[in-house]
């Protein structure tokens, strides 16, 4: 008969010997059954006594029938139970018979796998899928049958490719489908590729570092691999790769914006350009190919006399085809026409191909028109005798000079034959000095276009063009969006600050003495501070919300909110995700600008034909390079690779 042994839900029976029922010296045991119902073991073993029976597998199997039990007794615990008594071990806490327990819903779900702080390559396991688990009933040891808790219908999940991820439905695994870093959650895998290209696929850039997220080393040939996959057809910039890997592997940090393959970028075609048929001075310039100014073909702005033919208007050249990442062609644009028209003072022959003056006058092309203006004509210098000048329509031409305290304000050009001295000069056109510019008691020149001088001495100039300086610059105030020029005569520039957009030449930077010169590149823009203040906005509002929550991780935030709280802590939740992915957008954009904005620095170069001295400072994207000794015939550019000021020869 089955007897109840002390522990809580036990259940004891003694073995009988060969069938029957056990003597007194017999061995004897004590079964017990666990609180679930689902283990049950020895709790108590006697050895036998004089004359008794050792305990056997049948004497237990017999004794399980008799206390009740239907299920099987494990053939491996039986083993184990003798084999302990044999070797006089304890043989409490071995299993014996074990029920069935009862299975509760469960929804597939993704279990990550790898470092995902680290890239993963194509075909690389970034989950396993973990199938769904439908509701089953259980059955306890003795009898009982087991209903589980969660008795929903599971939902099973899909893997879009769409994500950069694949699953693999012989085992289970989600594979990488790129290059790049891996997002998993429990019911979706992404792989954020790391490989951009630019916006006519002629430039794949990549992060690239030491290791992956299996901790396998990266390399070159690895990264090739990851290009063809991309069907991209170009070759691997291997000593680009190769020096960034040796970055990544010394410093242990990410490496940027690497360039890992370039095509071919078209060549558009030259716009269309207006030539003037007349002389003009050597220090005012022309527009050259891809928006530079070239120097040698500086002239003054132009006069013409009645009747004669002073201007041709050329059409727009095409432009030469280039290739993509993918070996595609990609067309190339036509030049853009320039349209021009007659304006006062002027015919258009040859159906708006030449013009031609009616009246003597200036030569001026303001927006879509060519004219013929009359200028104000001072005969001598701007002084007491004639006030300050002033006009609204049309250009001011001064013989003399304007001196100091005088202003001259014209809505074309102004041209003065011989000095400024502190004077205020502003002209919406150029404004062009024949002798030069001395501002040693203040004053200002602004110009919407060129301002071009023989020299300037503590000038102060605002220039929306090119500042043109024939022979020296010294310790003056210079700004302008375009190019500073000094290289007529001594070309001497000392003292100072100027900054400019598109470059700076001259024949001699500084001075033997290291007077403090400095010489900027900035190319300003305000395009993009709407969308650095939304960025501003959107980091404090996670920052409020991080804060509110307590934590990043909805997992963790979700299991400490109370069930009451829990659908307003969701929508919480998916409010900041939607944040997170516009910041993420922005971030994205501002990066693209960033790059753009490097790729124009690389373009404005500091040029210095003779000789550069100590005392010089360069500022060029936010980078300074001092000189501590003289620099022979030196270039001073940006480079977009090491974004480092670097000097060459020219």
């Amino acid at each position: 008969m089955a007897s109840k042994d002390s522990l809580e839900n036990g259940t004891c029976a003694d073995i009988p010997d060969g069938g029957g029922s056990p003597g007194a010296a017999d061995a004897r045991v004590r079964f017990c059954l666990s609180e679930d119902g689902l283990k049950l073991g020895i709790s108590r073993y006697t050895p036998p006594g004089p004359g008794g029976a050792p305990l056997t597998k049948e004497g237990l199997r017999e004794a399980l029938v008799r206390a009740g039990i239907s299920l099987p007794p494990s053939e491996a615990a039986l083993d184990k139970i003798l084999r302990h008594i044999a070797e006089d071990k304890p043989v409490t806490g071995i299993t014996l018979v074990r029920g069935k327990p009862c299975v509760g819903s469960r929804d597939a779900f993704l279990e990550p796998m790898g470092d995902h702080g680290r890239p993963v390559f194509p075909g690389d396991i970034v989950a396993i899928k973990r199938a769904l688990e439908r509701p089953e009933e259980g059955l306890s040891i003795d009898g009982r049958v087991l209903t589980p808790a969660n008795q929903a219908q599971p939902k099973d999940l899909e893997v879009p490719r769409t994500d950069n991820v694949a699953l693999n439905p012989s085992d289970d695994t989600v594979r990488a489908q790129v290059y790049g870093m891996a997002e998993v959650t429990p019911q979706r895998a992404v792989v954020r590729s790391l490989i951009s290209l630019n916006e006519n696929k002629t430039e794949a850039r990549a992060v690239i570092t030491a290791t992956d997220s299996l901790d396998r080393p990266v390399t070159a040939e690895r990264l090739a691999r990851a290009l063809k996959v991309l069907r991209i057809s170009r070759p691997l910039l291997l000593e680009n790769v190769e020096q960034a890997l040796a970055l990544a592997r010394e410093t242990g940090q990410p490496q940027q914006d690497v360039v890992l393959a370039l095509g071919v970028p078209p060549t558009p075609g030259k716009d269309g350009w207006l030539e003037l048929l007349i002389r003009s001075r050597d220090l005012v310039g022309t527009e050259a190919q891809g928006g530079r100014l070239d120097y040698r073909e500086r002239g003054s702005h132009p006069s013409v006399e009645k009747g004669r033919q002073f201007a041709r208007l050329h059409p727009p050249a095409t432009g030469e085809e280039g290739l993509d990442l993918f070996d595609h062609p990609i067309p190339a644009a036509s030049g853009a026409p320039l349209e021009i028209s007659a304006g006062e003072g002027v015919t258009a022959l040859e159906g708006g191909a030449l013009f031609q003056a009616e009246v003597d006058g200036m030569v001026v092309v303001q927006g879509k028109t060519v004219s013929i203006t009359d200028s104000v004509l001072v005969e001598g210098d701007v002084s007491l005798a004639s006030g300050n000048i002033r006009v609204d329509k049309g250009s001011v031409e001064v013989r003399g000079s304007i001196q100091a305290g005088f202003v001259v304000q014209s809505a074309g050009h102004v041209v003065v034959r011989e000095v400024v001295e502190s004077a205020e000069v502003e002209a919406q056109g150029n404004v062009e000095v024949g002798g030069g510019i001395l501002m040693s008691k203040g004053g200002l020149i602004r110009a919407g276009g060129h301002v071009t001088a023989q020299f300037a001495t503590n000038a102060r100039i605002q220039a929306g063009g090119d500042v043109v300086i024939g022979n020296e610059i010294n310790h003056c105030l210079i700004r302008t969006p375009g190019q500073i020029l000094a290289v007529k005569g001594k070309g001497i520039v000392q003292g100072g600050t100027l900054v400019c957009g598109k470059g700076l030449e001259c024949n001699e930077l500084g001075s033997p003495l290291g007077v403090a010169t400095v010489v900027g590149v900035s190319i300003q823009t305000e395009e993009d501070q709407g969308i650095l203040a939304e960025r501003r906005e959107i980091k404090k509002e996670l920052e409020r919300i991080d804060a509110s929550l307590g934590c990043a991780d909805p997992r963790v935030v979700l299991e400490k909110t109370p069930p009451e709280k829990r659908e307003a802590v969701l929508r919480l939740l998916r409010y900041r995700m939607k944040r997170w992915a516009r910041f993420r957008e922005i971030t994205q954009t501002l990066a693209e600008a960033v790059r753009k904005r490097r790729q124009e620095f690389a373009q404005a170069a500091i040029r210095v034909r003779r000789v550069a001295h100590p005392g010089v400072t360069i500022k060029i994207a936010g980078r300074t390079l001092t000189l501590t000794a003289p620099v022979e015939r030196a270039g001073f550019r940006y480079d977009d690779q090491t974004r480092e000021i670097v000097v060459g020869n020219i």
